[in-house]
C-alpha cells in the first residue's frame, strides 16, 4: 500500500510505500478533520525523482487529492481528510500512549463521526 500524508492546505508532506511489518503502524489526528472543496479539487502533485521510489503512488496525471484514500466527500457534502504518519508500536509507544481498546476514552476529544 501507499501512503500520501497531505495537510488540509493539500500540500503533500510524506509519500512513502508501507511494507507489511511487525510493529508497524498508522497513526492520525483523533477528530475530524476538514478540506475546503478547492483544495480537494487540486490534482496530486507529482514527486520529484529524488524523492520518491520508483513505484510512486503519485502516478497519473490529472488524479485528484480527492481521489486518493485520504480525502473525500462526506454524506453532508463536505470533504473529509485523513491527516496520516507511519509509526512504530512497539514498548516505547505503548509506554508513551495510552491505548484503548473497543472503546472511546473520552468523546470530545476522540470524535466520532
Amino acid at each position: 500500500p501507499r501512503l500520501l500524508t497531505i495537510l488540509p492546505s493539500g500540500i503533500v508532506e510524506n509519500e512513502k510505500r508501507l511494507d507489511p511489518q511487525k510493529e508497524k503502524g498508522l497513526i492520525t489526528f483523533p477528530y475530524p478533520q476538514d478540506m475546503s472543496h478547492d483544495v480537494a479539487e487540486l490534482p496530486v502533485p507529482q514527486p520529484q525523482e529524488s524523492k520518491t521510489d520508483s513505484c510512486s503512488v503519485m502516478v497519473g496525471k490529472g488524479r485528484k487529492l480527492r481521489e486518493t484514500s485520504f480525502v473525500w466527500r462526506r454524506e453532508d457534502g463536505t470533504n473529509a481528510l485523513v491527516q496520516t504518519w507511519p509509526t512504530t508500536i512497539n514498548e516505547t509507544f505503548c509506554k508513551d500512549f495510552e491505548i484503548s481498546v473497543g472503546t472511546n476514552p473520552d468523546s470530545t476529544k476522540f470524535l466520532p463521526q
